[in-house]
């Protein structure tokens, strides 16, 4: 099946939100927000005996390098130096985790669109596993968090892992956990902290380059984890888009739910994902524009206050499932991956007489060939084809 091209998911999607005139913005937490990040930066920047000049250098030079992402050029900039991430904070961080926790409201407190994968996440999890890949400070972390209030009383306990190359941003991120667990703001995300059992980390790693190269504890949290979360993160990358999604998508562990929120899609590289590694498109949005009415006029620029995305949500599936290609002799249910191996001169057929069933090795091995007849003459089933319907609409929008 194609599943990134599913019709009755994404006609039902688009049909709902036609549907739907307005959805009210939860403007009081969106305000909350950007009242944490000020309260951090000017933690931070007191912490780390930062001027405001520099503070207003740093501004200026953080969104001209911005500026040039948008005219496709590569994006270069050393967050291993403090005075940028705080740059970062100022200009991005409140628009972006409030963008993260308006676009999955929708999801989560939407009545007209129920997905069972979305909802087996709150009412099957009392300890849920969370990695972000590409955090930074963790603008994500709190913008889903906010998103998850209300649902989050089955929780019991939270593992949240940030993930980002730049291990500057390691100090920032576990500030911003701890004014997080502060509550000074009393933000949405802030009461989930005070409720719930919660540990952090942050590990450093480089998505573009192969996993195999990966830490084994990164390797190990993305295994484990029930949500990953790439937000604005893949815009960002010029010439390795395929590759890093390929790196996570392969590490998933199957039910594990993907959360893209950017602009633009990768629609290629989230095809090959689709009919490669077994992911499957629950959820889908067209282009939307998100405005942030609060507005903060400091160090020279005023914070973004809008921003360009779209939600794409996927679960892993068992890739066996869903790449497995049986044998084609009559009565014979034997399988194969396809995609065990991508390059074609190791696919060779059985040679049983009249069987088809192409064998994906290095060399033929006498093993194999037992092993092909003892499944067949034992009739047992190894593959089935699951579909079914991914949507269903009842009603009503927003947080109850």
């Amino acid at each position: 099946m194609d599943w990134w091209n599913e019709k009755s998911l994404l006609e039902n999607v688009n049909d709902v939100w036609q549907k739907i005139s307005e959805v009210d913005e939860d403007e009081d937490e969106h305000a909350k927000i950007l009242s944490f990040y000020n309260n951090l930066l000017e933690f931070l920047i007191n912490e780390f005996n930062i001027s405001l000049d520099a503070m207003m250098k740093a501004v200026e030079y953080i969104k001209n390098k911005y500026r040039q992402l948008s005219l496709y050029r590569i994006l270069k900039i050393d967050y291993n130096d403090t005075i940028n991430c705080l740059a970062y904070l100022h200009t991005f961080a409140a628009c972006h985790a409030a963008m993260v926790e308006s676009a999955l409201v929708k999801v989560f407190y939407n009545d007209y669109i129920k997905i069972k994968e979305i909802e087996h996440l709150f009412v099957e999890k009392s300890h849920l596993k969370l990695i972000c890949f590409g955090s930074g400070p963790g603008n994500d972390v709190v913008g889903f968090l906010s998103a998850c209030f209300g649902k989050h009383h089955d929780f019991s306990n939270l593992d949240i892992t940030a993930v980002d190359k730049m291990a500057g941003w390691e100090v920032i991120f576990h500030h911003t956990m701890r004014q997080l667990r502060n509550g000074l703001e009393k933000s949405d995300a802030s009461k989930i902290i005070e409720n719930v059992e919660v540990s952090s980390s942050f590990l450093e790693e480089d998505i573009t380059i192969k996993s195999i190269l990966w830490k084994k504890t990164t390797l190990a949290k993305l295994g484990t984890a029930d949500v990953v979360l790439l937000v604005k993160v893949l815009s960002t990358i010029s010439d390795f888009k395929s590759l890093a999604l390929q790196n996570i998508v392969d590490n998933m562990k199957p039910n594990a739910l993907l959360f893209f929120i950017d602009w633009p899609v990768p629609e290629a590289e989230f095809k090959d994902v689709c009919t490669s590694s077994g992911m499957k498109v629950i959820y889908k949005t067209e282009e939307e524009h998100f405005n942030f009415s609060h507005k903060r006029e400091t160090f020279g620029e005023h914070n973004l206050t809008r921003s360009k995305f779209a939600v794409v949500i996927l679960v892993k599936t068992d890739f066996k499932q869903n790449n497995e290609i049986p044998c084609l002799e009559d009565g014979c249910e034997w399988p194969t991956l396809m995609k065990t191996d991508t390059n074609q001169k190791y696919k060779m057929p059985c040679t049983e007489g009249g069987c088809e069933w192409p064998a994906l090795q290095h060399r033929r091995q006498t093993g194999d060939q037992d092993m092909h007849n003892k499944r067949k003459n034992s009739g047992q089933v190894l593959f089935s084809n699951k579909s079914g319907n991914l949507v269903s609409l009842t009603k009503q929008v927003g947080r109850k």
